[in-house]
């Protein structure tokens, strides 16, 4: 019963943090689909037709928005390990190893953005 209360919190977590990304990722297959069909997507806060770069921001965002949501998931487990361990020397080690590799992912995760972005702006500017 303990397994499925766990099981069942932990689907309901995963549920309400996926939620925002699933209406992201709808918007963003919805303008990549428009711009298959050829139809003309507009931004918020701009008029003009899609460009390469609004194509690719949009991935990206939706990819970075996903990653985020994996952060945020190890996060809660890696604390919810190690709150749970009661003293276990083994699960605290694990839950400190979980918790270093997500900030370590999503270090690594904002340098490859980072790079990504200034070689685009070079990209673009030419």
């Amino acid at each position: 019963m303990k397994i499925l209360n766990k099981q069942l919190l932990i689907g309901l977590l995963l549920g309400l943090l996926a939620a925002p990304q699933l209406t992201l990722a709808a918007t963003a297959a919805t303008r990549l689909k428009n711009v298959v069909a050829g139809a003309p997507t507009y931004d918020v806060d701009k008029t003009d037709q899609n460009t390469l770069t609004n194509y690719v921001g949009a991935i990206i965002g939706v990819f970075l928005g996903l990653l985020g949501t994996i952060f945020i998931i190890l996060i809660i487990y890696g604390g919810y390990t190690w709150m749970t361990a009661a003293g276990n020397v083994e699960k605290v080690a694990k839950a400190g190893r979980v918790l270093k590799a997500s900030i370590l992912g999503l270090l690594i995760v904002i340098a490859v953005y980072a790079m990504w972005y200034f070689l685009f702006a070079r990209i673009v500017k030419l």
